[in-house]
């Protein structure tokens, strides 16, 4: 696959197709093709900032996911689009520096240990050198899960980018998943770089006092009742309440006994609310980030880190809602989620058909990262609001009047060679 990789940063934009075709016809499967671009893109592709080009890396596994959504014959589209962008944020990479991952450079420690306090000590000191070295020498000597019980940590950590950061670290965990771990070295210097952009400052103020506030939850704080009013008083809340409100309200909630999934519930609809409000691209960041926090928040294993997970979910979003009042003028006064006639919950085959006119129809990436978030997070909210969660971004997809893409009919094209 790592061959595979460098033959496709190697070829020319205009030539990739012929080349993906041609892998396809010797054997290479989808997964491997999306697999290497992933790895091309890490390599390839500067993460910071952290968005912009780098949705090239960032959408892979949105794209492995509904990939898993459709049938058979329309398994590869979205692979091919991911591979013209990358093609495309190589050049706009190009144009901006060429900026490449450079060589490894190993910390050089005596033992495992050594190197993951070297490794943690760098991360929490914002320390990019020290740390691009100790993790490229924790590939060696921990599992994924293992190293992204830290990873999680400081991919929550810092607002800034509009919360790619954390979206970044999500689906670097998945995209793993194609290519394995022992290829895993280039994503993870790529993502511990991306991580350290900018420094302590505004956007990772939560952070610490959360950090603090999660020690406090009681014994046992994992085990509440569900409780459906509580999640529409938490979505009213977080219309208006501060980042640190957020977060205490979360606190206020465990400690007196409501289930952690009714939280989680109540960031889904504030989240999925903002996109019925405005359905563009900067507010289905709310969403995107939302499911890369919750899918970190059932991978970890250690309990603090899940508490700091919930904790900062929730101050994040109030930081989504003022981002994007400021910048596309987003109101949440009138009439809510929460009153909007629900559409009927989506069966298998409407997701499939919902997929494929993402795969044939989509503009952008986001509406990949969007429509594999929506889906997910409906499928983890309880069944009242999943409908809810599942139609509030109708108006950003693309619907069955929205046109074919240019680079749908072009892949069409290229497949016909490939099966003709």
């Amino acid at each position: 696959m790592t061959d595979l990789a460098q033959r496709i940063i190697d070829t020319p934009r205009h030539k990739v197709f012929d080349l993906a075709i041609a892998e396809l016809r010797d054997g290479r499967t989808q997964r491997d093709l999306l697999g290497a671009v992933f790895l091309a893109g890490v390599q390839e592709i500067e993460p910071r900032p952290v968005g912009f080009a780098l949705h090239a890396v960032m959408m892979t596994a949105s794209v492995q996911y509904l990939t898993g959504q459709v049938g058979t014959g329309s398994r590869l589209l979205g692979t091919f689009f991911n591979l013209d962008d990358f093609k495309n944020s190589q050049e706009r990479d190009r144009r901006d520096g060429d900026w490449r991952l450079g060589p490894t450079r190993g910390a050089g420690y005596q033992n495992a240990d050594e190197t993951l306090h070297a490794f943690t000590s760098a991360m929490e000191n914002w320390d990019e050198e020290p740390a691009d070295r100790a993790v490229a020498d924790l590939v060696d000597c921990m599992s994924r899960d293992e190293l992204f019980e830290f990873l999680w940590i400081y991919g929550a950590r810092d607002f800034r980018d509009i919360g790619h950061k954390m979206i970044f670290t999500s689906q670097v965990y998945r995209g793993l998943e194609l290519v394995g771990w022992r290829r895993s070295e280039p994503a993870l210097r790529s993502l511990v770089y991306g991580l350290l952009s900018g420094g302590p400052g505004r956007t990772n103020a939560d952070f610490k006092p959360n950090r603090e506030r999660a020690r406090a939850l009681r014994d046992g704080w994992a085990s509440g009742k569900l409780d459906h009013n509580a999640s529409i008083l938490f979505l009213k809340r977080l219309r208006s309440c501060s980042s640190q409100e957020a977060s205490a309200e979360v606190v206020r909630l465990l400690q007196s006994g409501v289930a952690p999934d009714s939280v989680w519930d109540g960031l889904r609809l504030v989240a999925s609310e903002m996109v019925l409000r405005e359905p563009s691209l900067l507010p289905v960041h709310a969403v995107t980030a939302l499911n890369a926090f919750h899918v970190a928040y059932m991978t970890t294993k250690v309990d603090v880190t899940r508490r700091i997970l919930l904790l900062q979910a929730a101050s994040w979003q109030p930081l989504f809602r003022d981002a994007l009042a400021q910048r596309v003028g987003l109101s949440m006064d009138g009439p809510g989620i929460d009153r909007h006639p629900s559409p009927p919950a989506l069966s298998v085959a409407a997701r499939r058909e919902r997929s494929i006119a993402v795969f044939q129809k989509a503009q952008e990436t986001h509406q990949y990262k969007y429509m594999a978030a929506m889906l997910e997070e409906g499928d983890f909210a309880h069944p009242r609001w999943a409908s809810q969660i599942h139609g509030a971004g109708n108006d950003y997809l693309p619907g069955p009047e929205t046109p074919d893409n240019d680079l749908y009919q072009r892949v069409v094209r290229e497949l016909q060679k490939l099966h003709g």
